[in-house]
């Protein structure tokens, strides 16, 4: 905490002592505390949600986009093995990658489950960062 008071007096031209001093490796680190920072924060996330058929993929990847709780999405179909209820069970599985703000995850849950038909969907939320014009296309798509 007070490694960032002494990063935000030299960020604002502060010239104090400890400014003065830790100037020249806070040039240099300040760049990659702003990433730091941004990802301690977990505002932009990707979500990967699980779909059990094209129909349904296509059914959730419309509804979060219609609603503008993602910014869009790419769907993968795939192989998939996993336990479940004692057994392996092996199944073709529709993937949604898809990004957001995090502050939208209990809608992004909710509005999946209302859709999904698996009792126990994949709704996964990964904190990311990224390039700033990604980042800003993420925070004009959604709500």
């Amino acid at each position: 905490m007070i490694f960032l008071r002494i990063l935000e007096r030299y960020r604002s031209g502060y010239n104090g002592a400890a400014s003065k001093a830790v100037g020249p490796f806070l040039g240099h680190v300040s760049s990659n505390l702003t990433l730091s920072v941004r990802l301690m924060k977990r505002e932009f996330c990707q979500v990967l949600i699980s779909a059990t058929n094209k129909k349904e993929a296509d059914n959730i990847s419309d509804a979060l986009t219609k609603k503008k709780l993602i910014a869009g999405s790419l769907i993968l179909k795939g192989p998939s093995r996993y336990w479940w209820r004692n057994k392996i069970v092996e199944k073709e599985y529709y993937n949604i990658s898809t990004f957001s703000l995090i502050k939208n995850k209990q809608k992004i849950i909710t509005e999946v489950k209302k859709i999904h038909s698996d009792e126990c969907p994949i709704i996964a939320f990964l904190g990311i960062d990224g390039n700033d014009e990604f980042l800003q296309w993420i925070k004009k798509s959604v709500k």
